[in-house]
């Protein structure tokens, strides 16, 4: 059981258990920046006159910013304060990020590997803290050296062989950062029978996560009966940050079902048809917290060369409104 089983399974027993979950999976990519990540990750840096290092810092730059976009989305409401919130990725994400983008990279040293994550830690600084991300991080490892894909074709960029062991040490890095809070979960075990590791019993790997976010959360708000779920997705951050925007629905409910079912082709080709609707019909763009809204402009005068994507994605008349979004009041 990979990890995108271990996390359908987590979420059913969880609701089951009448505990109240929110869900989010990153990237985004259906809004106007998660599809430019897409862009980039396709067309990769040179397409947009980028060197390798400033491809990477693009890259993990707007990796965060499209978790700014959930963020303000999040902060919007109230109501999820007393929600468990799970992630299929979070900031600590960026290790893949990083690994593939100094895979590469002759003779990078440990120290520099070191740099890149506190970069990242800092891109993501606010989004970790208003988060708690710290308390409780879950790795779920096959504890294989060697790593394969399990999916055959369609194979997502970040996960071949390489980029994976590679991930692996950038790990290290996130880990000694979250300390108590991060828990590595193994999802194989050795069979003697088999002579090699098999996928553990999905129930026992369910208990070994319970019993951690019970340490890290204590005893959880339990309701009778199924639990609720709510999720934080594209059409919540439309409504907040791109209010005005009008998409099909048919093309919304389309696209959750893809991630729902890890269908990724389906996925990738629908969230460019969403970003054409938002781009097409939204009024502006709108940060009302504003610690997003400074953090976002941070970012941005941080790296430069993230508006020239951006633009040369998704045209002048974004710049325009998103400066105006982040002009300070």
């Amino acid at each position: 059981m990979g990890k995108g089983d271990a996390l359908s399974y987590f979420y059913e027993k969880l609701e089951a258990e009448g505990v109240a979950l929110l869900t989010a999976s990153f990237p985004v990519y259906a809004t106007p920046v998660g599809n430019t990540i897409r862009e980039l990750l396709i067309n990769g840096g040179e397409g947009f006159a980028l060197s390798p290092q400033e491809d990477l810092e693009v890259k993990m730059s707007l990796f965060a910013l499209n978790r700014l976009e959930f963020l303000q989305a999040y902060l919007s409401q109230d109501i999820w304060k007393e929600t468990l919130i799970l992630f299929d990725r979070s900031a600590f994400s960026n290790a893949l990020t990083i690994a593939y983008g100094i895979k590469d990279f002759e003779g990078i040293t440990r120290e520099e590997i070191a740099s890149l994550v506190l970069k990242a830690l800092e891109l993501d600084s606010l989004f970790i803290e208003k988060l708690n991300l710290k308390n409780c991080v879950i790795q779920l490892d096959t504890g294989e050296e060697d790593w394969h894909s399990e999916r055959g074709r369609g194979t997502d960029l970040h996960e071949v062989p390489d980029v994976q062991r590679l991930a692996l040490d950038v790990y290290s890095f996130y880990r000694e950062f979250v300390g108590e809070g991060w828990k590595v979960i193994l999802t194989k075990e050795f069979d003697e029978k088999e002579g090699r590791r098999v996928w553990r019993d999905r129930e026992d790997i369910f208990s070994d996560i319970f019993a951690f976010l019970a340490e890290k959360f204590g005893d959880f708000k339990f309701t009778e009966g199924k639990g609720k779920r709510g999720e934080i997705g594209i059409k919540e951050i439309m409504n907040v940050v791109y209010p005005g925007s009008r998409v099909d629905n048919n093309l919304l409910n389309q696209y959750s079902k893809s991630i729902r079912g890890n269908d990724k082709e389906s996925m990738y080709a629908l969230s460019v048809q969403i970003k054409k609707q938002i781009c097409a019909s939204y009024k502006g763009i709108l940060f009302e917290d504003k610690e997003v809204r400074v953090a976002f402009k941070a970012i941005l005068d941080r790296y430069p060369k993230i508006e020239y994507v951006l633009e040369s994605s998704l045209g002048k008349e974004y710049i325009l409104r998103l400066q105006e979004a982040l002009r300070d009041e």
